[in-house]
């Protein structure tokens, strides 16, 4: 479970640097980002991918591994002000998301989709991790009351 909240706060984190480069202007956008029919099949497919009732198993890239395998202790309290901070930078967007703003994945410059999508994206991959999460939880309690009997 903790590596799970760590994997989701090393995949949000890797899109500040983009939001902030978009916000600045030096943001290049992908010749495939000028195509909506792009911009549109990516974000629909990736959102599709993540949302938490898809329970098809799928491998993350690389850049979106956790960090490390042992996980501090104080990985909630991480999670919690990691959550914050997202939370700001989505309210902080409204404007780059009513513009539309196209940008591109941090794991593969050429996957191309709107801001707003990426955020939609960010909230259904925490709560398909989340849920599995307690799914975990959920068998754990389980074979431990068995064990009890």
């Amino acid at each position: 479970m903790a590596q799970n909240l760590d994997h989701l706060m090393v995949l949000n984190q890797s899109y500040f640097p983009i939001i902030q480069q978009v916000r600045e202007g030096s943001f290049k956008v992908p010749f495939t980002g000028k195509l909506n029919v792009l911009v549109n099949l990516f974000g629909k497919m990736l959102l599709n991918a993540v949302q938490p009732e898809n329970r098809k198993k799928t491998k993350t890239f690389p850049v979106w591994e956790p960090t490390v395998s042992d996980i501090p202790g104080d990985v909630v309290e991480r999670f919690v002000q990691h959550q914050t901070h997202l939370k700001q930078l989505i309210v902080s967007s409204t404007d780059l998301v009513a513009k539309d703003t196209v940008i591109s994945s941090p794991a593969n410059r050429w996957i191309v989709y709107r801001l707003a999508t990426a955020f939609n994206i960010l909230i259904a991959h925490e709560q398909r991790h989340l849920e599995q999460s307690k799914e975990v939880l959920r068998l754990q309690r389980s074979v431990a009351s068995k064990a009890m009997l």
